[in-house]
């Protein structure tokens, strides 16, 4: 892996210095701080393979890479209340949050999709995720809370966005003044994948509080004007497909052992039953699960949903 990692990182570092030429530090003294964000083409310095990216291809390095420099479009999606979890800094409100990002005309073509598709969108938490991430990940690893509309595919905005060093973070080239955005993005660069635990985020804002203050308390830290920059807002999605994939493994690991020791009636019988006991406890079912990505019937969704 660390062989791939470092042939990776000298094929798209020279990739990159072919594109953009060589910039030289006199050229980036009185530049703004994006251009000289993409100029940072070294990476972590104790760290030789710090840029392989495993799971980007080329273009995708052009399109996302900071280096690259290049606009990005952030994909929204709407999670379900009952399945997500927004936290927030002290003082801010979701409504703050979202006034402060996203202009009236998005959130009301947000609230018009979600309303398309026959769910209510005070139901629904927005939440902004790394294109790469939805093409490759969410609409597959997620294609059946998508199917129970507990993840709906909002679209882009118009605001544009430049990727920052840490490859997930990106900043608001169209709208400064907007925060930062860390996104979840599950390739693997110096040795880990670049996600995000929902568990983790869900306390970041107070913890973020919690230094802020002690920073503002210290008399010496405040002569030197240093402040910290907060993380002021944290969504996570905690939606089953994950933990059903883990389940589904297992059983069907339970499943073998057992087939080979049962009758076939046997097999079939604890199939029904396990089936039956999914539904009548969670409202969920491989077959069930089948169904909806097949074949969505709104009366089940709803069913599933509570309604």
């Amino acid at each position: 892996m660390w062989r791939t990692s470092l042939a990776r990182h000298l094929a798209l570092h020279q990739q990159g210095r072919r594109r953009r030429g060589r910039r030289q530090a006199r050229d980036l003294v009185d530049a703004d701080f994006q251009t000289i964000e993409s100029a940072m083409t070294e990476g972590h310095p104790a760290f030789i393979a710090n840029n392989g990216r495993i799971g980007f291809s080329a273009t995708d390095h052009a399109a996302y890479s900071p280096e690259a420099g290049a606009d990005v479009h952030l994909e929204w999606i709407a999670v379900r209340r009952n399945v997500a979890h927004l936290s927030l800094t002290e003082g801010m409100t979701e409504e703050d949050l979202y006034a402060g990002e996203l202009d009236p005309a998005d959130r009301e073509r947000f609230s018009l999709r979600l309303e398309a598709k026959g769910v209510h969108p005070a139901d629904y938490l927005l939440m902004p995720v790394h294109p790469w991430q939805w093409d490759h990940k969410l609409a597959v690893t997620f294609a059946a809370d998508i199917a129970r509309r507990d993840v709906v595919h909002l679209g882009t905005t118009h605001d544009r966005y430049r990727a920052q060093q840490s490859i997930r973070t990106f900043f608001n080239t169209s709208r400064p003044e907007r925060h930062y955005v860390k996104t979840a993005l599950a390739i693997q660069n110096m040795g880990f994948l670049r996600g995000l635990s929902s568990k983790y985020m869900e306390a970041t804002p107070a913890i973020n509080d919690w230094v802020a203050d002690v920073v503002a308390g210290d008399p010496e830290i405040a002569d030197c004007g240093f402040r910290v920059l907060r993380e002021v807002a944290a969504i996570g999605y905690t939606g089953d497909s994950v933990l059903n994939a883990l389940g589904d493994t297992l059983a069907a690991l339970a499943g073998f052992a057992l087939a080979a020791t049962l009758p076939v009636w046997g097999s079939a019988a604890l199939f029904v039953a396990v089936e039956a006991l999914t539904l009548w406890m969670a409202r969920h079912g491989l077959l069930l699960s089948v169904l909806m990505v097949t074949a969505p019937l709104d009366v089940i969704r709803h069913w599933q949903a509570g309604a």
